[in-house]
């Protein structure tokens, strides 16, 4: 059975013959940092709620800082705008943004939904629980994401919450059938999935034209497994 690892991330994992499963309950994405695949309900931290931006001053946001969530005084970066990160006073992004790989990204939760509907929130692993974030949506047979600010090429991989998008975390990526440990470590059209107990990197395919049968994003030898969850796409393997 092929299904997801816990994240990105998240990793998908697959099994042979039955296809992937990808159960979000111990299944997870991981990006660049990993992502972790566990936000049950997203139980309000204190003394403040990152995504709602409650619980703290007027003037002040609730942010990270020091590996746990306070109330600290607001940046000026807006949404998309290139970000610094200080460990002890938070980032400089405005009130309900996080700084994710030098960009503004919007924090989110499982019931507080990301406001642009072509994103999808992530949860990140960090000391600080329940922290996510929103990536942007992308299709992982097409791999349409855009680069970075910083020209940094990036994948579509997919997530316990959907496809998205995420800069690769190994360099040089690490290619289908090398062992891997989060979705973004693999090569752009390609992510991290468990086979027969192993987790390894394995290229996405096209499962709605070839369900069990060769796809052009696969090996001769192997066809296009089903990911579950997914019922257009799936990944390569015997």
């Amino acid at each position: 059975m092929w299904r997801p690892l816990a994240w990105l991330i998240l990793l998908p994992s697959i099994a042979c013959g039955d296809g992937l499963l990808t159960d979000s309950a111990d299944s997870s994405l991981t990006s660049v940092p990993p992502v972790s695949g566990d936000l049950p309900g997203y139980i309000p931290p204190t003394p403040c709620h990152g995504a709602r931006q409650t619980g703290c001053e007027s003037e002040e946001k609730c942010a990270i800082a020091s590996d746990a969530w306070t109330c600290v005084a607001p940046g000026e970066k807006a949404l998309g705008a290139a970000c610094r990160e200080d460990l002890g006073q938070g980032d400089d992004c405005l009130a309900a943004l996080h700084c994710y790989e030098g960009i503004c990204h919007e924090l989110c939760t499982y019931a507080d939904a990301c406001s642009d509907r072509f994103e999808i929130c992530i949860p990140i692993p960090s000391d600080a629980d329940h922290l996510g974030i929103c990536l942007a949506s992308c299709d992982p047979i097409a791999q349409d994401c855009t680069n970075t600010s910083d020209g940094e090429r990036q994948g579509c991989y997919i997530s316990v919450t959907g496809p998205v998008c995420a800069p690769i975390a190994e360099q040089p990526p690490l290619v289908p059938g090398l062992n891997c440990g989060f979705l973004n470590e693999c090569a752009v059209g390609a992510g991290c999935v468990e086979i027969g107990g192993r987790s390894q990197c394995a290229a996405y395919c096209d499962f709605e034209e070839n369900a069990d049968a060769w796809d052009a994003h696969c090996a001769v030898k192997d066809s296009c497994r089903r990911l579950e969850g997914g019922d257009t796409t799936g990944v390569c393997g015997a």
